[in-house]
C-alpha cells in the first residue's frame, strides 16, 4: 500500500483522507495480511506535499499524514516495511532529489558524494526521530514499525548499504533493516547491520523464481522476504505455493492494494496490479481469495469466516440517485426504502 503517505490516485497528489487511510489497513488485515509494505511512510522529498519539500525545508503537515498511518496501523496490529528513498522520479520523491538539490547532474552519485550522502543521513534522522503526532512515539521505538528498508529498487552499491545501514542502527536499535537493491546483491549479504534482504517478481510469475534468491540469502544467515510481485502474466496460485512451503521464505508483500473512494466505489490505479477486496471482477475475486489463504496459510492457521463488515454512509440522495461510501470487507449492499419515517416498515427494494 504504497499511498499511505501520499496518494497520486484521486485529485493529483495529494494527502489520502483518513477515513481511507482506515479502510485500506481494514482491508488488508481482512485479507489475512500482518504486514504493510508503505512507500510514502518512509519515501516524501521533493514536492510540496513532501517531508523534505527542498533540502532543509521540512513539512509537519507531511509528517502528521504520516503519523496517522503509522498509529493506525499499531492499532489494527499491522506491521509496516518502510523504504526510505525510491530508485524512479515517481511523485512522492526518489534519490535524484538529493542529487538535483547540490546541482548533481548524474543521479546516481546519491550513492558515492558524501554531501548528498550526509543530505540522505539527515533526512533519515529528521524522520525516524520525530515523535508521532497521536501516540507520542518517536518512529525509532514505535512498534508498528517492523523494517527500515534502504530504499526501493535500487541499485546500490555493497559500500553505500553499509553506511546507511550502520547509520540506521545507531539511532534505532529496535527495527530491523532491509536491503533495498533491486534483487539480492551477494556482496552486501555479510553486512553485520542489515537483517533482510528481498526481491521483486513480475513478468511471468512462476514457483521457480522466489527458491534460489531465498537459498542465498539464508545460507548467509539472513531473512528473506518476497516485498513486491504481481500477476499479469503466470501461475500466482504455484508462486504462492512455492514462498508457502519454502521454509527459507518469511513473508511476502503484494502489489497493490486500494481502499474505497471517499464519496462512492473504490480507488482506481492504472498499473494493471489493482487490488479491491472482495474483488470487482471475476478474476480479482480469485486472486483476492488465493492471496487470502495464503496469508492465513503462512501464519500457521486456519482461513476464518468473513466478519461482519460495518455499515457503509450514504453520501449523496439526489433525485433518485443514491451513492455510498463503502465499508472495508463488503463485497454486496442492500438498499431498503421507507415510507412511513426512519422507524416505519422498511423493505428491500434490490
Amino acid at each position: 500500500m504504497y499511498w499511505l503517505g501520499l496518494d497520486e490516485n484521486v485529485g493529483g497528489v495529494n494527502y489520502p483522507t483518513q477515513f481511507r487511510v482506515t479502510d485500506g489497513l481494514q482491508t488488508a488485515l481482512a485479507m489475512g495480511a500482518r504486514v504493510v509494505r508503505a512507500h510514502t511512510v518512509g519515501i516524501s522529498t521533493g514536492n510540496s506535499k513532501s517531508v523534505e519539500q527542498a533540502l532543509d525545508v521540512w513539512n509537519q503537515t507531511a509528517l502528521d499524514v504520516i503519523d496517522f498511518a503509522v498509529a493506525e496501523a499499531g492499532r489494527l496490529g499491522l506491521k509496516l516495511v518502510v523504504p526510505l528513498v525510491d530508485n524512479y522520479h515517481y511523485y512522492s520523491g526518489g534519490k535524484h532529489d538529493f542529487t538535483d538539490w547540490r546541482g548533481l547532474p548524474n543521479e546516481n552519485d546519491f550513492f558515492t558524494n558524501a554531501t548528498v550522502i550526509a543530505d540522505f543521513i539527515a533526512y533519515i534522522d529528521h524522520l525516524l526521530t520525530h515523535k508521532n503526532t497521536y501516540t507520542g512515539i518517536a518512529m525509532t521505538d514505535d512498534p508498528a514499525i517492523m523494517a527500515w528498508e534502504t530504499g526501493n529498487e535500487l541499485q546500490s552499491p555493497a559500500a553505500w548499504t553499509r553506511v546507511i545501514a550502520d547509520h540506521i542502527k545507531s539511532i534505532d536499535a529496535n527495527h530491523l533493516v532491509l536491503d533495498g537493491h533491486y534483487g539480492i546483491n551477494p556482496d552486501a549479504l555479510l553486512i553485520d547491520s542489515v537483517d533482510m534482504y528481498s526481491n521483486h517478481y513480475y513478468e511471468t510469475l512462476s514457483g521457480s523464481l522466489v527458491g534460489p534468491d531465498a537459498a542465498l540469502v539464508v545460507a548467509a544467515g539472513k531473512v528473506f522476504y518476497a516485498g513486491e510481485y504481481g500477476w499479469p502474466n503466470g501461475d500466482l496460485a504455484g508462486f504462492l505455493e512455492s514462498i508457502g512451503t519454502n521454509p527459507h521464505v518469511t513473508g511476502d508483500t503484494y502489489w497493490s492494494l486500494f481502499p474505497h473512494r471517499d464519496d462512492f466505489g473504490f480507488v482506481q490505479h492504472s498499473d494493471g496490479f489493482t487490488l479491491h477486496y472482495p474483488g470487482d471482477s471475476s478474476s480479482m475475486l480469485d486472486r483476492v481469495q488465493l492471496l487470502r489463504t495464503h496469508a492465513y496459510a503462512m501464519q500457521g492457521a486456519k482461513v476464518p469466516p468473513f466478519a461482519v463488515p460495518g455499515a457503509p454512509l450514504i453520501t449523496s440522495a439526489v433525485n433518485g440517485t443514491i451513492a455510498w461510501r463503502g465499508s472495508a470487507g463488503a463485497g454486496n449492499y442492500t438498499i431498503e426504502r421507507s415510507t412511513t419515517g426512519a422507524e416505519g416498515q422498511w423493505t428491500i427494494i434490490c
